[in-house]
């Protein structure tokens, strides 16, 4: 694999018969070259329908002050994301009501809560994360 500034690279070959079941000089042109190209982060992902719906990690402990996604949504699909205390009990103002809406296609976006992201006051505490999501595709989050 290759980084690309955004994207990853990864390059393959391939040919319409198997390993021995060819003529190098009748088939030695069959073959092609080709590249995928995938979003940072983009092998794997969490996705939802326009109905919706949730996940919630378990605790973890982090460093830093703010939480960033990388994420895609929908045209009408957004993203939300609460904090959560160590008994699943939401933190007054990192709530999903408290949470701004992440529309669109990033691969670092910071989450914010009514226009705020400084989360340190949390940073080394355990802390779960729920995550609403519809119409949407978490690829990854991160603490910076």
């Amino acid at each position: 694999m290759i980084r690309n500034g955004d994207q990853l690279f990864m390059y393959y070959s391939g040919y319409d018969f198997t390993h021995a079941a060819y003529d190098i000089k009748r088939d030695k042109f069959k073959g092609v070259i080709s590249r995928v190209i995938i979003r940072l982060d983009g092998f794997v992902s969490l996705d939802s329908d326009y109905a919706g719906g949730s996940v919630v990690t378990k605790p973890l402990t982090f460093k830093g002050d703010q939480l960033n996604l990388n994420v895609e949504t929908g045209v009408a699909g957004e993203a939300r994301v609460e904090l959560l205390d160590r008994y699943s009990r939401p933190i007054t103002g990192c709530s999903l009501t408290d949470s701004d809406p992440v529309k669109g296609n990033f691969l670092e976006k910071t989450v914010t809560w009514n226009d705020h992201s400084d989360i340190s006051r949390f940073a080394g505490k355990p802390v779960k994360l729920h995550f609403f999501l519809r119409d949407a595709k978490l690829y990854a989050f991160e603490f910076g």
